[in-house]
């Protein structure tokens, strides 16, 4: 993508790494139109960019992103509806089709359409002061972005059910308990700790990261022969890889790998 300055979105590319930092903080990044509309062209840059293997999503000042902006939020009919609700789907569809390791770094709150959007990524790191919720029931609407298929597979039906119908915010701490989040860290942390993340990523085999990735969505998805026939032809690709043979010889030569990717 050429150079473009978005309007409520930083979007960074360094390396081997994106960020993307939703950036309305006077309105705790709540997604508006304007906003739909740059991640949607983010996500088509990166879903043709070969070069980034991880993704940091994260918002700027004291929330994460709070969901949908209500000010912006009228009535529709029954097109305009299926159009708004159409934009969520394609949304979540084009971060859950990335074949990169994408890290929500939750700072503040993650609340409706913010926590559905941290639920999408692989990987979830919170401060301590972060809260999660689907407070959508409260207001007249439902949760999306995939997560009552997502959801369940994290926490269980039981729990899902709760956080859907009863539509209260849990802390971090709890989001952790049950499996939401993978690290609750001190706020002024947060950005270390995520890094130390992505670094460990890095340097990792590239091929290997991404199919590993997507090995997992498989099995998420699908039943264990679907499973099994996408993991052969996955590891059948490493076995044939040149960082596979790097891996060996700097293995033998204990020291570290310089892998490329291919």
């Amino acid at each position: 993508m050429p150079r473009k300055t978005f309007k409520t979105v930083l979007y960074e590319k360094k390396a081997r790494l994106a960020t993307i930092t939703l950036n309305r903080p006077e309105a705790l990044n709540a997604i508006n139109s304007k906003m739909l509309g740059e991640l949607e062209l983010i996500l088509e840059d990166l879903g043709t960019d070969e070069q980034v293997s991880v993704v940091v999503i994260t918002g700027s000042g004291r929330a994460f992103c709070a969901g949908e902006d209500l000010k912006e939020s009228v009535r529709l009919d029954t097109k305009g509806a299926q159009l708004e609700a159409l934009r969520y789907t394609k949304l979540a569809q084009g971060f859950k089709s990335l074949d990169k390791v994408v890290v929500a770094a939750v700072n503040g709150y993650a609340l409706a359409g913010g926590c559905e959007l941290a639920m999408l990524a692989d990987l979830v790191v919170a401060s301590e002061d972060a809260s999660f919720g689907y407070p959508e029931v409260k207001i007249g609407v439902l949760s999306g972005m995939g997560n009552f298929h997502i959801l369940p597979l994290v926490v269980g039906e039981k729990k899902a059910k709760e956080l859907f119908l009863l539509g209260d915010m849990i802390s971090a701490k709890e989001a952790a308990r049950i499996g939401m989040v993978n690290a609750v860290v001190p706020a002024k942390l947060l950005n270390r700790r995520v890094a130390d993340m992505v670094r460990k990523i890095l340097r990792n085999a590239p091929l290997s990261v991404m199919l590993s990735k997507l090995a997992t969505d498989v099995g998420i998805g699908s039943n264990l022969g679907a499973t099994l026939s996408y993991e052969t032809e996955a590891l059948a690709e490493t076995f044939q890889s040149d960082d596979y043979a790097e891996g060996l010889r700097a293995f033998a030569e204990k020291r570290e790998p310089r892998f490329k990717g291919r």
